[in-house]
């Protein structure tokens, strides 16, 4: 028998750390000596004290290991463990790529001007409409009409705090010049269909982004920069691009102000 600072060494354990294993009920001193207090343990408890190290060491809290060392559906612990262990190696694995590439972009000093991130929409209830326009220049009096004709109809019915409205390419591709459009806003609950605008409930979407400072003709850097950044992080796009402006000629006097996010909808690849 031996003291517990005489244990703690053999174990390599400090002698804090062997009440606390005590007090938690994963091991006890072989006996106590009713005298001086002392507690006492055997070479027999270098077996479970290793056991408990090990256990530790593999990820196990306290009352895992209590679980386990009682025999309580052992087998069961072990595979439960087993899959919660996968799925943090598999969010770390996730991270460090994501890492990777941040890093790579900084260290290419790309970063400074674009940052890709991952983020899940909320459910919303949207009016839209599709139609085709000739350039960009179009949408400074098509978006405003459509607006004008839904409050027209709806009186009382008002956009969500924050806004929330994008314009989505219909066509499925990057064009300038021809092509179709389709405005979403976000809105507070469906109401009267109009002049070829419709109600909808848009689902909870999974996209990635990345914000663009300045004149719209710079967006394609910001395209480019996003689809590079989603091949390389384990996604494919599922959805059709689409780009919420935040700030633009309604709110801002100089085009270097100007500020979009372009969304893409995305999943993970399939392995």
């Amino acid at each position: 028998m031996v003291r517990i600072g005489e244990f703690s060494k053999w174990v390599k354990l400090t002698v804090k750390t062997l009440r606390f294993y005590e007090r938690e009920g994963l091991l006890t001193p072989d006996s106590v000596d009713p005298l001086t207090g002392y507690r006492l343990y055997s070479t027999a408890q270098l077996i479970p004290i290793r056991r408990i190290v090990a256990l530790r060491q593999a990820g196990f809290s306290i009352a895992e290991i209590r679980d386990v060392l009682s025999g309580k559906d052992v087998e069961e612990l072990l595979a439960q463990k087993e899959s919660a262990l996968r799925t943090e190696a598999a969010l770390a694995e996730e991270r460090l790529t994501r890492f990777a590439s941040i890093k790579k972009m900084w260290l290419e000093e790309k970063a400074m001007r674009y940052q890709a991130l991952v983020r899940e929409l909320p459910e919303y209830t949207v009016f839209y409409k599709r139609f085709r326009v000739k350039d960009f220049s179009e949408y400074a009096e098509r978006i405003p009409e459509i607006g004008a004709a839904v409050a027209k109809a709806n009186p009382t019915i008002r956009c969500v705090e924050p806004d929330f409205c994008y314009v989505e390419y219909a066509d499925g591709t990057y064009k300038e010049k021809d092509f179709t459009v389709e405005y979403v806003q976000a809105v507070d609950r469906a109401g009267t269909e109009t002049e070829g605008i419709r109600f909808k409930t848009l689902p909870k979407t999974v996209v990635a982004c990345v914000l663009h400072e300045g004149a719209y003709d710079g967006i394609p850097k910001a395209y480019a920069f996003l689809l590079d950044w989603i091949e390389n992080n384990g996604y494919e796009a599922c959805g059709n691009a689409r780009e919420q402006y935040i700030d633009g000629c309604w709110n801002r006097e100089r085009e270097e102000e100007y500020l979009t996010e372009i969304q893409i909808p995305v999943r993970k690849k399939r392995a």
